[in-house]
């Protein structure tokens, strides 16, 4: 379980999506108290089409100064904007969940993340894009669609992929080598 490998990992920040069922407080309290995190903060999503709400949930040990959701009219599933006290200093944190099919939508997402977002200067952005990166290693013809990368090149020129940016590579910054369109 998802509880189970982040307790093992003992990080100081979890990013969560499809975060169902966490906006029962009991049930956000009682991961943050298994997981030694005592700040947390949930974006709420809208309704998806299966009647499930996909939302995004962040746990740290630092305390969370300003939380932005930003409004479900504009996503799909949900999308915050947290700013947290690090021993680094003031620090960022998207955390969002762009749209599940459409690339124009999700380009429409990332914008109005990006926007809002310009204001800090430290910053972290990470979720889950739906999106593929040009630094993907797909070998020509793998994909059963045409990967679009309109959303990971948007964000290219502002921020760094670290994941893809890992020496030792090639890398995928989806959780397997199957296809993902």
């Amino acid at each position: 379980h998802i509880l189970t490998v982040a307790t093992s990992a003992a990080p100081d920040i979890l990013a969560l999506q499809e975060a169902n069922h966490f906006d029962r407080p009991e049930v956000a309290d009682r991961f943050a108290k298994a997981l030694g995190l005592p700040f947390h903060a949930l974006s709420v999503a809208r309704a998806y089409e299966d009647g499930e709400r996909y939302h995004v949930a962040v746990f740290t040990r630092y305390h969370i100064v300003m939380d932005h959701n930003f409004s479900e009219n504009r996503f799909q599933s949900a999308a915050q904007s947290l700013m947290l006290n690090t021993p680094l200093g003031r620090i960022s944190l998207v955390n969002l969940h762009l749209h599940a099919s459409n690339e124009a939508k999700r380009l429409q997402e990332i914008t109005t993340v990006l926007a809002y977002q310009k204001q800090f200067p430290c910053q972290i952005v990470l979720g889950d894009f739906n999106a593929v990166s040009r630094k993907d290693p797909y070998p020509p013809g793998q994909s059963e669609f045409e990967p679009l990368t309109l959303v990971t090149d948007k964000m290219s020129g502002r921020l760094t992929d670290l994941f893809g940016d890992v020496p030792g590579g090639p890398h995928w910054t989806h959780p397997s080598r199957a296809v993902a369109d």
